[in-house]
């Protein structure tokens, strides 16, 4: 999938400028893990990436920075926030360390910031820093997209949806405010 998503990025970025010739890259579950793989293999294509419950790390040093922006809910029972143990989902949300150590940034302890009594900032390196990485907790949040809507039924069964925060708006004003890096 990778070298699919590559052809497909550089097609759409051949007919479309974008300042620096990059993408935003972003997904939820699945499509967040795909986005960060996608970003640790082809980083020259990626602007940034914001991730929706589905944070993973790069697993290599990058050859350049990428910013990532990550959503994740505290009470995710499909990607568990600390990690399952399993193939399927092995790594905790926390290692959004590992894409700041893949970036060169990383700062120890980084910014932690409780925005309300359900919602914290996570953040390696300064806002608007080449390879910032930041996340975004939503304490007894499921498997949802922050800012989204789901019906009854989808809500008793991926959880609540934090309403703090508009995920969709975030990464676009983080992809925006990297445009530079």
């Amino acid at each position: 999938d990778v070298d699919f998503i590559a052809g497909l990025a550089t097609e759409l970025l051949s007919r479309h400028r974008t300042p620096h010739g990059r993408a935003i890259v972003t997904g939820m579950s699945g499509g967040a893990r795909m986005s960060c793989l996608f970003a640790s293999v082809h980083p020259e294509l990626v602007q940034a990436v914001g991730a929706v419950a589905g944070l993973r790390s790069p697993g290599v040093p990058v050859h350049r920075s990428v910013p990532i922006l990550s959503f994740h809910g505290s009470n995710d029972r499909i990607n568990p926030y600390g990690g399952s143990g399993t193939q399927r989902w092995n790594e905790s949300v926390p290692a959004g360390r590992a894409w700041a150590l893949a970036n060169g940034i990383i700062t120890d302890p980084p910014t932690e910031v409780a925005v309300s009594p359900t919602l914290t900032r996570t953040t390696y390196g300064a806002e608007g820093q080449s390879g910032e990485v930041t996340l975004w907790t939503s304490r007894k949040a499921g498997h949802t997209w922050p800012g989204g809507h789901l019906g009854l039924l989808l809500s008793l069964f991926l959880g609540r949806t934090s309403r703090e925060i508009d995920a969709t708006k975030s990464i676009w004003e983080f992809g925006r405010r990297h445009a530079g890096a």
